[in-house]
C-alpha cells in the first residue's frame, strides 16, 4: 500500500462492511482497480465478515 493513499486505505474496513456513502464507495472502488494490495485485503476481509 502506498502512504500517499492513506485516506483511501482508511476506507478499507468500512467498505467491506458496507459503511461508506456513495462517494466514498466510488472513490475506493476506483482505487481498488489500481491497488493489488487493497484488492487482496478486501478479499481476505470479506471472507472473515
Amino acid at each position: 500500500m502506498n502512504d500517499n493513499n492513506g485516506d483511501t486505505h482508511s476506507l478499507l474496513g468500512p467498505y467491506v462492511v458496507g459503511a461508506v456513502d456513495d462517494v466514498e464507495r466510488k472513490t475506493f472502488e476506483s482505487h481498488l482497480r489500481g491497488c493489488v494490495d487493497c484488492r487482496a485485503e478486501v478479499a481476505h476481509m470479506s471472507d472473515v465478515v
